[in-house]
């Protein structure tokens, strides 16, 4: 919140500067592309920042769909426990037990290889999404950083603040891209 709120103040003192100078003959060219390449930028730091929250989402609802497969997981080997233990007593009373009981194991051993497989997929998903948000967080730092540099190098005229400024957001660019990446694949 502190970041888009530094983000929207640098942007109203670029449009406050812009509005009171743009005839003005003093005006370098070069404030024109400050607000526009500032422009981009925050269009962009918007995105990151909603696809961080989207990538924050999803890790939630994979996560919570891993736990509830490990507490099936946990439930069906402790039926097999049990059931496990009650042919072992069957046996010791030299009983067999039932041929749908001995099936049920088996069952259930296939219904435990198959969540085992399954919990594995989700945690991949999981440490994906998780990644792209932290990526895409960083993203919107490094946007935000680049608009507060823009915004800085009107106020004091320094041209090597934007510059500066640009680099920022070319590697926030750069960050959305690999995040995205992350998204998409996971």
């Amino acid at each position: 919140m502190e970041i888009e709120n530094a983000s929207e103040h640098a942007l109203e003192t670029i449009h406050e500067h812009l509005a009171e100078s743009p005839h003005h003959p003093s005006s370098p060219r070069w404030f024109t592309y400050v607000a526009l390449s500032t422009l981009v930028m925050a269009l962009l730091s918007a995105f990151a920042a909603l696809m961080a929250a989207i990538s924050a989402h999803e890790s939630l609802l994979e996560r919570t769909q891993e736990i509830l497969e490990l507490v099936a997981l946990e439930t069906d080997r402790l039926e097999i426990e049990v059931l496990v233990s009650k042919h072992e007593l069957l046996r010791q009373f030299d009983t067999a037990p039932s041929a749908a009981e001995l099936e049920r194991v088996a069952a259930y051993r296939e219904e435990i290889e198959r969540l085992v497989e399954q919990t594995a997929e989700d945690e991949a998903i999981v440490r994906a999404t998780t990644h792209a948000h932290i990526v895409l967080a960083v993203a919107v730092t490094l946007l935000s950083i680049g608009i507060t540099l823009g915004g800085m190098a009107l106020i004091a005229k320094q041209r090597l603040l934007w510059i500066v400024g640009l680099v920022f957001g070319a590697a926030g660019t750069a960050s959305i891209v690999y995040g995205m990446t992350d998204l998409i694949g996971g």
